[in-house]
């Protein structure tokens, strides 16, 4: 279900051209821009989101975005957002206008810039020695820690306090859970389906627990953080893109944990290298987490619920094809090689932690249970 956010300045493949709008449609958004906000210096970052075309306000520390109408805002939602996590999300508003353009109009949304720079770009530009590490290793544990607070925080708010929800309301994924689920059943790669066939026997447990705001799109790409030079050390700075959030059970947004411990490992090996390297970067996560949800300590079902909810997020994110936003299509072989790639590496490869021996040992005990029905 990943975006592959970035152009990346892919002029061939860039926004306006994927949603076939006029050539002229860039000079609109930045006239647009310009009028708003006519003292200010307005400049277009290097890269563009896949959903939006983006302009900064240098002037104001502002994000100014063109979305259509399938990527439109919630703004409930990410005045939510911004409650619940502070200045790890930015604060974001409608700007009351739109391009009016074919096929579709743009509106405009502002957001606060939070400083910082992708943990996707990180590792690609900043390399040990050219940080002025003196080659040591870049430190992530307390990133990762940070992580985990971060995703705390969902769980922990009094969303009656924070919102006019007067109960959490299903989204586009949460109202469509066991169907989507059945889908992959049917269509995944059979070396996929004990885990589905897994989450779909604990479904009822896993949509028993607490239904929190999980980001959509938790990917290194959306990810800000910062490195401390003298330390060598990484840190969190925000996260951002929250059109795609919605409620869903507690857990399903561990996805984006894998997201981030795959790019860690695979763009810095010595990345985690001060607590153990990858495996151990996990154990730090799950200890801060424990720390702050004390339930995952004492209720052992609770926590499993709560890890078989992060199985039936990285299903639902790597098992479904994003297709500009649609999201009713399973990955297919030899076509998503990339989303294939990921759920071989999570699930079944490489074992980085909390579903490796999940989907054999389901398999295993389904058929002495088909032996035992048949004797």
């Amino acid at each position: 279900m990943q975006d592959n956010n970035e152009d990346r300045g892919n002029k061939e493949d860039n926004f306006f051209t994927r949603n076939n709008f006029s050539p002229s449609t860039e000079l609109l958004c930045f006239g647009t821009a310009l009028s708003l906000f006519p003292s200010s210096t307005i400049i277009e970052p290097s890269s563009q989101g896949y959903c939006s075309y983006t302009l900064l306000n240098t002037s104001q520390q502002l994000v100014i975005q063109f979305r259509p109408s399938i990527h439109a805002i919630n703004l409930e939602i990410s005045t939510l957002a911004r409650k619940i996590h502070g200045a790890w999300a930015p604060v974001t508003k409608s700007l009351g206008v739109c391009v009016c353009t074919s096929p579709t109009r743009l509106d405009a949304y502002s957001h606060t810039l939070i400083p910082g720079k992708p943990l996707s770009d990180i590792f690609v530009s900043v390399s040990a020695a050219a940080a002025g590490h003196n080659n040591r290793p870049i430190k992530t544990a307390l990133f990762i820690q940070s992580v985990a607070l971060f995703f705390s925080q969902s769980f922990n708010c009094d969303h009656s306090s924070t919102s006019s929800f007067e109960k959490p309301k299903p989204g586009r994924i949460g109202s469509s859970l066991e169907p989507r689920l059945l889908l992959l059943q049917e269509r995944l790669p059979d070396r996929f389906r004990p885990f589905v066939e897994l989450v779909l026997d604990q479904l009822p447990d896993i949509v028993a627990l607490p239904w929190v705001l999980t980001h959509g799109d938790l990917n290194p790409d959306n990810v800000l953080v910062s490195l401390v030079k003298l330390e060598g050390e990484l840190k969190l700075r925000g996260v951002i893109d929250w059109a795609e959030a919605e409620f869903l059970p507690f857990g399903t947004g561990l996805y984006g944990v894998d997201s981030i411990l795959r790019h860690l490992g695979r763009l810095d090996p010595s990345a985690g290298q001060e607590v153990g390297g990858r495996a151990g970067l996990r154990e730090v996560f799950w200890s801060e987490l424990e720390d702050q949800i004390p339930k995952l300590k004492t209720d052992e079902k609770f926590r499993e619920s709560v890890k078989l909810a992060g199985l039936m997020g990285v299903l639902l994110w790597h098992g479904i094809a994003f297709d500009n936003g649609a999201l009713d299509r399973v990955v297919e072989e030899g076509r998503d090689d990339e989303e294939i790639g990921v759920l071989d590496e999570i699930l079944l490869g490489g074992g980085i932690g909390d579903y490796v021996g999940l989907g054999s040992s389901q398999l295993t005990k389904r058929k002495k249970d088909s032996e035992k029905s048949k004797n």
